[in-house]
């Protein structure tokens, strides 16, 4: 332990004659090799196997030749775990805190100055002197106990038994306490060295209540150093008093190092893969994420949606840029085009390429992690402590740290639930600090899901705002059994919609975002399934990539008629389920309402004629009636209100008689029911 390495300030050495007759400084103190016991009531210091505890230590130290005196004060935290074999030592001096973690199992400890940068050394072996040396237990190097650690005794025959020998009663900084000294010589080197160890009292009170062990409160550490046994060279008092200490450890991350600093001392064999921790990302995945960074006065939050497979790769990102508005961006990454949709204007505009400009991680946390999400997500083969750190547009060096969580301590998969992403970036500022000036930033994550649905990938809207080509149809599907089993808890109904849709991109051979508001229901009248989905045409951009629309209309038409749609899949409990369209059922759609489950295609034409020529039939005699009269302010007035009223009158009347006429119409057949479908092209209409 650094703090109890006494002479780091002085390096003599002196080849000395006749030094196994000097017996040290006697004016210091003499060693007793047989103490007497302790008097009855005065138990002998019990230590804990785990502790926590501050300490401040002042250092004096006195070179005789010139009696120069420098006195040094400094503050530390220790996190003690014999089981554990670990240690670590926290330091404040003059106001810059290091920590310093201590690892017994490979004989180094890696010191972080600043919370910022990391420097691995070497632990030493076998020194009395230094309590944070390493000791050989079972042939393994390993953390000495605490009286050891602490320099208040020893029990180790290569090293020398240290006794203490019990002094008397005293009163410690208001405590009232039991102190114990000893005196060790060091005839090799002339030096001399007695410590003072104060425990308080059984019966006095502490702050940490009753416990099994003793409580240090101070050490006194007087040490001399001389030549020939006679000439003194210097002299080294140093003070401990013990702080806060608590038997056991509270904090859960005391043995966590700093977030964001590496340490490239440990060697390759301690590095080790997101993968080989048992961290996988599902094929598909939804999860909202809040970013910041250390130059923000806010999160931002935005909503990542994955789907990929082997044939494509697919990512959705929902999230608002600073001062605009809400933007929904889908990555194709099979086609490499980025659809930048804005939620609030309904705009979109279609990008060939999805790479991003060079941009600050530190000032567009959402729009680094879109441009970095391959490295960030799904790099899980590297090693992520070291090949973790990257070059960026400004910034020297990344380094990047995941946190996961583990859901179900009985899992076979250890961490399921990624918890943050933190960066730290460095770059080169001479005048800044240590010459180095740093940056954090931090993505918290959270409503992680694997509900991912095909429509949350919806490209269409881009297609109607930018006058792209798209047709809505509709056919009819057969099932092997009865279509009962639909409602049957053991089919997962989402299974057979994404099966309908890989069957209808693998018979058109269209890309798999071409197939939009795909829908299925069924009537539990008959066995059939209604399908009706939309087909969107090429993009302009690259005309020679797939065949158009009415090609692939042609394509479904004939796999339908031939009896080429068909497909197997199984329901939960294993049995195999046949599903097949029909063939001659293929239908286009124009202006089709869900409203009315009985209404075929022609009724919503003949409403829509209805409506339109009452609408002029009720335009053209207001025109006719305005040409002949010619009306007085009052009366203009009166006859605003009064043809309010007549329209509304008017209005009931329509919807009176088109009630009552597909009332009658609904008793016959029709060839698509219970089909919730609404075209976008009446979507548009409806929504302005």
């Amino acid at each position: 332990m650094k703090i109890l390495s006494l002479f780091v300030i002085i390096n003599i050495v002196t080849v000395i004659s006749g030094q196994d007759d000097w017996n040290g400084d006697v004016a210091l103190c003499t060693p007793d090799s047989n103490p007497l016991p302790p008097p009855a009531g005065v138990p002998f210091p019990i230590f804990p196997a785990r502790a926590e505890f501050g300490l401040e230590r002042v250092e004096i130290d006195t070179i005789a030749a010139s009696n120069i005196q420098t006195t040094k004060r400094s503050m530390y935290e220790y996190f003690y775990d014999y089981d554990a074999n670990s240690l670590v030592e926290v330091e404040n001096s003059n106001g810059i805190i290091n920590v310093t973690f201590y690892y017994y199992n490979v004989l180094k400890k890696s010191t972080y100055y600043g919370s910022q940068f990391c420097n691995v050394t070497v632990i030493e072996m076998n020194r009395p002197t230094v309590g944070s040396s390493a000791i050989n237990i079972d042939g393994l190097p390993h953390i000495r106990p605490l009286d050891q650690f602490l320099l208040f005794a020893s029990s180790s025959p290569t090293e020398g038994l240290i006794r203490p020998k019990y002094i008397g009663e005293d009163i410690v900084r208001g405590i009232r306490v039991d102190k114990w000294e000893t005196c060790i010589v060091d005839k090799t080197n002339y030096v001399t060295t007695k410590r003072e160890w104060s425990f308080a009292k059984p019966n006095y009170a502490m702050p940490v209540g009753i416990t099994a062990v003793s409580i240090p409160v101070q050490g006194v550490i007087n040490a001399t150093k001389m030549i020939n046994s006679t000439v003194y060279v210097a002299e080294v008092d140093e003070i401990f008093n013990i702080l806060s200490y608590k038997p056991g450890i509270e904090r859960a991350d005391a043995f966590s190092p700093p977030r964001g600093a590496f340490c490239a001392g440990f060697g390759d064999s301690s590095l080790s893969s997101l993968q080989e921790q048992g961290i996988v990302w599902p094929k598909r995945f939804s999860i909202r994420i809040d970013s910041t960074t250390s130059q923000q006065t806010r999160w931002q939050t935005f909503h990542l949606r994955i789907t990929q497979s082997d044939r494509q790769r697919i990512i959705r990102y929902d999230y608002t840029p600073l001062a605009n508005d809400i933007e929904s961006i889908i990555l194709d990454y099979t086609n490499r085009i980025k659809y930048i949709i804005d939620r609030q204007s309904g705009s979109c505009k279609i990008e060939s390429g999805i790479n991003y400009q060079p941009l600050d991680a530190t000032t567009s946390p959402v729009e680094f992690f879109i441009k970095y999400e391959s490295l960030l997500i799904h790099d899980l083969t590297r090693k992520f402590q070291f090949n973790g750190i990257r070059p960026c547009e400004t910034w020297l060096v990344t380094n990047i740290e995941w946190a996961w969580s583990m859901r179900n301590q009985t899992s076979s998969k250890p961490f399921d639930y990624p918890v943050h992403l933190y960066l730290k970036l460095f770059r080169l500022s001479p005048g800044v600090g240590m010459g180095f000036e740093t940056q954090d930033v931090e993505y918290q994550f959270y409503e992680y899901s694997q509900h991912v649905r095909a429509d949350d990938f919806d490209i269409s809207l881009c297609y109607r705002s930018n006058d792209l080509f798209y047709k809505h149809v509709a056919f009819q599907l057969k099932v092997d059994r009865p279509i009962s089993i639909l409602e049957d808890p053991t089919l997962d109904r989402r299974h057979i919609i994404e099966t309908v849709r890989k069957t209808l991109v693998s018979v058109m051979t269209i890309q798999y975002l071409r197939v939009s508001d795909l829908e299925i229901d069924h009537s539990k009248e008959n066995d059939t399934l209604y399908c009706i989905c939309t087909i969107l045409h090429r993009l302009p951009s690259d005309p020679a990539s797939e065949i158009g629309l009415s090609d692939a209309r042609t394509k479904l038409e004939v796999a339908i008629n031939t009896n080429q749609f068909t497909f197997q899949m199984d329901d939960k409990n294993g049995q195999k389920l046949t599903v097949s369209a029909i063939p001659w059922t293929l239908e286009d759609l124009e202006h089709f309402y869900s409203f009315n489950s009985n209404a075929t295609i022609n009724d919503f034409n003949i409403f829509l004629n209805i409506t339109s020529n009452l609408n002029d039939t009720v335009t053209q005699i207001k025109e006719e009636i305005r040409e002949k009269v010619v009306y007085s302010t009052a009366s203009q007035t009166g006859g605003i209100v009064g043809g309010l009223m007549v329209g509304i009158v008017l209005g009931l009347l329509t919807l009176f008689l088109v009630y009552r006429k597909q009332g009658k119409r609904g008793e016959q057949s029709s060839s698509f029911r219970n089909v919730g479908f609404r075209s976008k092209q009446a979507e548009a209409v409806i929504n302005g």
